[in-house]
């Protein structure tokens, strides 16, 4: 018997060398492991998400290093946790002002979503927590800010290899909020945070939503990324995700929307991305590949859109413009060069917007879920 064991060890231990040294059979194992991973993505994340188990904590266990920004969502800061060394971001949302909007749930899922997201490619909920003014949701930091800040508003172009090693980092990222049924429905510069080496994480899941493998009509997003079936009142899916990726690689490459222009109306709008045929730029020269990938993507009948025919995501995996390994990617093993600045953070006084006393909690009820 211990001969027998000891033949199974050694055979084990052969094997282990094998695969070690066997770029093959290590690619392939990888590619398994990451099949296995999707498959159980969704169910994963239904459980997580009704689980509803963030972990809650309280401002004063906070110190507040600075702001960051601000608008409709709310306030961020930059933070640092008592038990911490790492910084964080708080997004500090109003009740009052979410119950005006008519749309008390929206923060309520956002928590949910994002506390349910397994993704290296998705900003991470840290904490969640509430006061009688206001709703917090603590996330990962990101040192270097967004990709408008650090890649679109500063002077030079992206190299097509740069453009590929960003994009090719959402496609990941919307392989696996698809995998999970969720539709994000929000992509653009500003929601996608810059982290180390250049790797990036989509973040704002405001407008997020879980599908359940349906369909919805919602008009929702950023008009100028917004797909023909979404300006159309359609009902639609995960195609408003893969054409919106085509206007922010656009985007990458030449800095405008490509459709649509900045300074038009609404309606101007509407009818370019519904009517109107992409023309690239003539401010600089790109591949035909890239070229053929935005078209692919910012195909107007949903059914011919890449990502949306009957080899899904794997049309847009495998186009002749990605001559990478998505595997080095999903493992951050590549790199690029590419210099980054921290994000300027600003002094900010906490009191702005935290009440030094809190009334009565008259929506306590409203957030119970929070």
């Amino acid at each position: 018997m211990r001969d027998i064991s000891a033949r199974r060890l050694g055979k084990r231990f052969v094997n282990r060398i094998v695969f070690f040294f066997d770029p093959k059979k290590k690619k392939a194992y990888e590619l398994k492991q990451y099949r296995k991973y999707l498959a159980s993505a969704d169910e994963e994340f239904q459980a997580k998400f009704a689980a509803n188990a963030l972990p809650k904590s309280e401002l004063g266990k906070f110190v507040i290093l600075g702001y960051v920004a601000s608008g409709a969502f709310g306030t961020v800061l930059k933070a640092r946790h008592e038990t911490d060394t790492k910084p964080c971001a708080i997004k500090i949302q109003s009740k009052e002002r979410a119950v005006k909007r008519h749309f008390p749930e929206g923060p309520i899922a956002e928590k949910k979503m994002q506390a349910a997201l397994d993704s290296e490619f998705a900003v991470k909920a840290l904490y969640g927590f509430q006061d009688p003014t206001n709703l917090y949701l603590v996330m990962e930091f990101a040192e270097y800010g967004d990709v408008r800040s650090q890649l679109i508003d500063k002077e030079g172009v992206l190299s097509e290899e740069a453009v590929k090693f960003f994009v090719a980092q959402i496609v990941l990222a919307f392989e696996y909020l698809h995998a999970c049924k969720i539709l994000y429905r929000d992509l653009k510069p500003e929601n996608v945070m810059m982290f180390e080496d250049g790797y990036l994480k989509v973040g704002d899941f405001g407008l997020a939503k879980r599908s359940d493998g349906e369909k919805t009509s919602t008009y929702v997003g950023t008009i100028y990324y917004m797909a023909p079936e979404i300006v159309l009142r359609e009902m639609y899916g995960v195609g408003v995700d893969w054409w919106a990726l085509g206007v922010f690689t656009y985007v990458l490459f030449f800095k405008d929307y490509g459709l649509t222009n900045a300074d038009w109306t609404d309606r101007q709008i509407h009818l370019a991305i519904v009517k109107h045929e992409l023309e690239f730029s003539d401010s600089r020269t790109i591949s035909e590949a890239a070229q053929n990938f935005i078209r692919g993507l910012m195909t107007k009948k949903v059914s011919s859109r890449l990502g949306t025919m009957e080899r899904g995501i794997a049309d847009i995996k495998e186009h002749a413009w990605f001559d990478l390994d998505f595997m080095q990617i999903y493992h951050k093993k590549a790199k690029i060069r590419i210099e980054l600045s921290p994000r300027y953070i600003r002094p900010y006084d906490i009191f702005q917007i935290v009440p030094r006393v809190h009334r009565e909690d008259i929506h306590r009820e409203t957030f119970k879920e929070f």
